[in-house]
């Protein structure tokens, strides 16, 4: 092996995990050690690029701010707090999941009519016919009703927004006394 094969196997990442010159203890093994412990030039240019790799780890590598490990622990505690379900929650949880489950119900009935409309150009005419057979006061009252149905749906959405927007603030002043973090 030559000097030049055993620097770009070096630098190209190719040595399998070589100790040092002084940590080897005189063992000869593959023809890259033996090289480098035969060769003066290739010893001393390795010991400098151990050099270089400790300097430049001991200039990159930077400890975090004791401020900022604090609250990097502190982490999974918050998360851990936030993971408790309130008593009082849970009636809301339940709206929530009532409002969600209507939503995709009217949903999948839109997709439903709309596929049945393009499938079937007679159930076209049929859903055409529908409102003069059952008459415009029942489609009147209907319509009242589902439009109430979905303002009061869309009032509570709102104020389940509000609330989940000042429960973060609750837990902040909770975790810091002074409310600022």
């Amino acid at each position: 092996m030559t000097c030049d094969e055993f620097r770009r196997r070096w630098i190209e990442g190719d040595v399998p995990a070589l100790p040092r010159l002084s940590d080897q203890g005189g063992e000869v093994g593959d023809g890259l050690t033996r090289h480098r412990a035969g060769c003066a030039a290739c010893a001393a240019w390795e010991r400098g690029q151990w050099a270089l790799d400790e300097a430049l780890a001991a200039a990159l590598v930077v400890a975090p701010p004791p401020a900022l490990a604090a609250r990097l622990a502190q982490i999974p505690t918050m998360v851990a707090r936030t993971d408790a379900v309130e008593e009082g929650a849970r009636p809301f949880e339940l709206v929530v999941l009532v409002v969600a489950a209507l939503g995709a119900i009217g949903l999948c009935g839109a997709i439903g009519a709309a596929a049945l409309s393009l499938l079937w150009p007679v159930a076209a005419d049929v859903l055409q016919a529908a409102p003069l057979v059952l008459g415009s006061p029942l489609i009147g009252y209907y319509q009242s009703v589902a439009s109430t149905l979905i303002e009061a749906l869309a009032t509570l959405l709102l104020i389940a927004l509000v609330v989940l927007q000042v429960q973060p603030e609750a837990l902040r002043d909770a975790v810091t006394p002074s409310g600022r973090s």
